[in-house]
């Protein structure tokens, strides 16, 4: 069975999935002015075992590539044999 390594449309290795999780920031909340005001205190409780890969609205996962610019599955090319 042969792979072939797939790249971004630029060229550009693909580096990864673009991926959602949950979080909580911490924070302190005021109402100021009669407006409420977040204070964010600088850290996150992370959910890892929310996390699933990011797909566009046609439902296809989203790569991103070592510029960091996100590509559908479906754009993704051949680069050539897995060495």
């Amino acid at each position: 069975m042969s792979r072939v390594r797939l790249c971004a449309p630029n060229g550009l290795a693909i580096t990864g999935t673009a991926e959602v999780v949950q979080a909580v920031a911490q924070a302190k909340v005021y109402l100021e002015d009669g407006s409420i005001e977040v204070e964010y205190q600088g850290g996150s409780e992370v959910d890892w075992d929310s996390q699933t890969t990011r797909v566009n609205e046609g439902g296809k996962r989203i790569f991103v590539d070592e510029d960091g610019e996100e590509w559908g599955e479906d754009q993704l090319i051949e680069q050539g044999d897995d060495d």
